[in-house]
């Protein structure tokens, strides 16, 4: 931290981590990162779940947290809320 290359090194890291899971799932819908925020959208929870498992066994010291929309169907990222729809 601090360093001039620690951002650049933090996102080659997470680069690796992230192909491994997404090599390995082709359920997710779409996959965006920014920062250290990751939307990943998926048909249904179970496959949300499975994937927040798999990201979280490849680095011992790294561990990531899941959000599920709540009962409005809506879920804030970073400045803005998606909102689920049926139509």
């Amino acid at each position: 931290m601090g360093n001039n290359i620690s951002a650049i090194l933090a996102i080659l890291f997470m680069d690796k981590i992230e192909r491994q899971v997404i090599n390995n799932s082709r359920q997710m819908g779409c996959y965006k990162r920014y920062a250290d925020d990751i939307c990943i959208l998926t048909t249904d929870k179970e496959t949300a779940e499975a994937i927040f498992e798999q990201m979280n066994t490849r680095h011992q010291c790294i561990k990531f947290e899941i959000e599920h929309p709540d009962n409005d169907n809506a879920l804030s990222l970073l400045d803005f809320t998606v909102k689920i729809c049926d139509e």
